[in-house]
């Protein structure tokens, strides 16, 4: 994938969008509540970038996404086995 930005869903209260940079995708995912607000980071490696994007092409993974929200995007990617690591800020 070249280096891109892209929005998978802007709703109410949530947001999720992502980049590919040097191969890699990260997904940030904003969401918005009354008493707080919160911000997501999913990191994805070369490799199950690659892997992600040989099962399904992005306009489907924006799918899945726009589906399933997070839950439903995690749970793709667990039976996949596509790994990630994340951080909450």
């Amino acid at each position: 994938m070249k280096d891109c930005k892209f929005d998978i869903y802007d709703e109410r209260y949530v947001h999720l969008f992502g980049e590919f940079k040097n191969g890699c995708m990260q997904l940030t995912s904003l969401i918005f509540g009354e008493d707080r607000d919160s911000e997501m980071i999913y990191d994805f490696s070369k490799a199950d970038t690659e892997k992600l994007f040989s099962l399904v092409s992005l306009e489907d993974f924006k799918k899945i996404c726009r589906t399933g929200h997070l839950l439903g995007m995690e749970k793709f990617l667990k039976d996949n086995g596509i790994r990630w690591s994340s951080f909450v800020y």
